[in-house]
């Protein structure tokens, strides 16, 4: 089968718009349908500054190489940020798929080390919380691994976009990371999280905006990107990341068949979810309180972060992480 737009041989197929593609009618194809998904909702602005978290996995690499190739045709400065979390050699590879990337493609990344900015590495810091790590990297804790790694990404990603003034915080969720979590917190009646979900969303105080530009390609697109256009990435996994959720792993399997037996399923659930994203969003004004300790934007009386710090190094580190940053950010400049 010859591809669909040149005489070269088809080596993919795309179900839902029936096309044969080459390889690289491959990549200009998802390049084009990410560009058509910044357009369509509103995602980016000429002049915009765009900052993406590349943890050298093959999402947020594929993502940050997509907006490379696209970044002049919409005129928006786009900044790459890698945080090395000391996770053992998963950590050493992540860091070095980034350097060849950027030799690869001249192209510079902001290099944060967490040691430097916390203290302590995310293993150490697990262990100074109270968790134990098993032999198989399983972490024994009363909150997972994951959740404590997300909440300090956040945090810095969210103090270095207010240091360079940044407009929005482009993540590499995908089609296929959020659609189970939407249609799981709809069955548990949490409609504002569905808000938090879709393609955009607002800056709230300090709290920048996030916008997500794969969120119209699923997993297996993003994967053959990545594997196509050659960019370098880690293949494997985290080895904190132990196991699966059982709800969003069955409501998965639903969507990826009825995607087979109707091809173009999700991202018409993914579009009709966007059209009324607004019907989930709370009708009262969101109140936030500020941080006790580093003044940060949050629910509660203490952030998160300062939370977990406070118990890990017997201080809150929000303040002094905020400082730290901007101190390295300024030797950067």
């Amino acid at each position: 089968m010859k591809c669909f737009y040149c005489e070269k041989d088809a080596i993919i197929k795309i179900p839902y718009s029936k096309l044969w593609l080459c390889k690289d009618h491959y990549i200009k194809y998802i390049q084009g349908r990410v560009l058509e998904t910044i357009k369509r909702y509103k995602l980016i602005k000429k002049g915009q500054k765009i900052l993406v978290g590349v943890s050298g996995g093959k999402d947020s690499t594929s993502l940050y190489h997509i907006l490379l190739n696209i970044k002049d045709e919409i005129g928006f400065e786009l900044i790459g940020l890698h945080i090395n979390l000391g996770i053992y050699d998963f950590s050493k590879k992540s860091l070095e798929a980034i350097k060849n990337f950027s030799k690869e493609y001249n192209t510079e990344f902001i290099i944060l080390d967490l040691k430097e900015i916390i203290g302590s590495y995310l293993p150490e810091t697990l262990i100074k919380l109270g968790a134990k790590i098993l032999p198989n990297y399983k972490v024994k804790y009363t909150r997972p691994a994951c959740s404590i790694c997300g909440s300090l990404r956040r945090y810095i990603l969210n103090v270095v976009a207010n240091e360079l003034n940044v407009d929005y915080i482009a993540l590499g969720h995908h089609m296929d990371d959020l659609l189970p979590y939407i249609i799981k917190n709809f069955f548990l009646q949490d409609l504002y999280s569905i808000s938090k979900l879709g393609p955009k969303t607002e800056k709230i105080d300090s709290l920048v905006g996030r916008i997500r530009p794969l969120y119209e390609i699923s997993e297996e697109e993003t994967k053959l990107y990545a594997k196509l256009s050659g960019i370098p990435y880690l293949e494997y996994q985290c080895p904190f990341k132990y196991g699966s959720k059982r709800i969003e792993t069955k409501i998965r399997e639903f969507l990826d068949k009825m995607e087979k037996e109707n091809p173009g399923f999700k991202i018409s659930l993914a579009r009709a979810i966007a059209r009324n994203i607004k019907f989930y969003e709370k009708k009262e004004e969101i109140k936030l309180n500020k941080c006790k300790y580093c003044g940060m934007p949050t629910s509660k009386d203490i952030c998160d972060f300062c939370r977990i710090t406070k118990r890990a190094f017997g201080e809150p580190k929000g303040l002094y992480v905020k400082e730290k940053i901007s101190e390295i950010l300024k030797g950067i400049k």
